[in-house]
């Protein structure tokens, strides 16, 4: 979530950044989003940043090839 903005319909409205994976494609492709969502919509997740996120595994950043 980046920001927040009064709704024409009433309420509040959060601007909110994700990405999609579209694991239907024959090449995986990853897509960034970002909308205006309704604050009735949105969900509180408690995220603890010390535990890596699921399928994450422990590389050596150095020796990957970007």
């Amino acid at each position: 979530m980046t920001g927040w903005r009064r709704a024409r319909r009433g309420g509040w409205e959060a601007k909110v950044v994700y990405v999609v994976d579209d694991p239907e494609r024959i090449q995986t492709s990853l897509a960034l989003h970002v909308d205006w969502i309704h604050a009735e919509r949105l969900v509180p997740v408690w995220v603890d940043p010390n535990v890596p996120p699921v399928g994450a595994t422990r590389a050596d950043v150095a020796s990957q090839d970007y």
